[in-house]
């Protein structure tokens, strides 16, 4: 019952609500990207923690789990609209026993939102197939292994890496705003 809860919080709150890939896909996490925004915009679900717009970023704690895992928000911003936001979902909540049941739960809910992914890169260190582990999951918390999923729709793009560092385990999904060229400090893009 909890792991329905979560996952139904999950679609409600992070993902746009869609089914098998619409032509116009509706605004990730449910944030206005279109909106000139003075101040940062306030997440469902997170509690803002820093930055500004006027910075070009903010940050955003959960304050629930998505599907069983912490979670934090980095949105971007160039002229005032949200050009690309982060969604993060770990280290809390995965572990070396659930590790690719969890990279598969979110992928499941990604093809749903979005249709099936367009690409898939795996990644793996030399030493990969040297090394002998207790867990499937310890190559990837080690960093000798990771993936990445992308899904495209008119307006955005959505990147999913899987990957691991100092032996956690994080699953990290990009919104970029296709129709918003980035900003940085020096005006050229990211």
């Amino acid at each position: 019952m909890r792991f329905a809860v979560a996952f139904w919080l999950m679609m409600a709150v992070s993902l746009p609500a869609s089914a098998n890939a619409p032509t116009t896909s509706p605004a990730p996490l449910g944030l206005k990207w279109d909106l000139k925004h003075e101040m940062v915009p306030q997440i469902e679900g997170y509690r803002y923690w820093y930055g500004s717009v006027a910075w070009g970023f903010a940050v955003y704690v959960g304050t629930t789990d998505l599907v069983g895992i912490e979670s934090e928000i980095h949105l971007y911003f160039a002229k005032k609209k949200i050009q690309k936001a982060v969604l993060i979902l770990g280290p809390g909540g995965i572990n070396r026993t659930n590790c690719f049941q969890k990279f598969k739960k979110v992928v499941q809910i990604l093809d749903f939102k979005y249709g099936p992914h367009s690409e898939t890169t795996i990644t793996r260190d030399p030493d990969f197939e040297d090394l002998l582990y207790v867990s499937k999951c310890t190559p990837v918390a080690n960093g000798l292994f990771s993936v990445e999923k992308r899904w495209h729709s008119e307006v955005y793009k959505v990147i999913l890496n899987y990957f691991g560092d100092d032996g956690e385990y994080y699953l990290e999904l990009e919104y970029i705003n296709k129709n918003i060229v980035p900003r940085s400090i020096d005006g050229t893009g990211f």
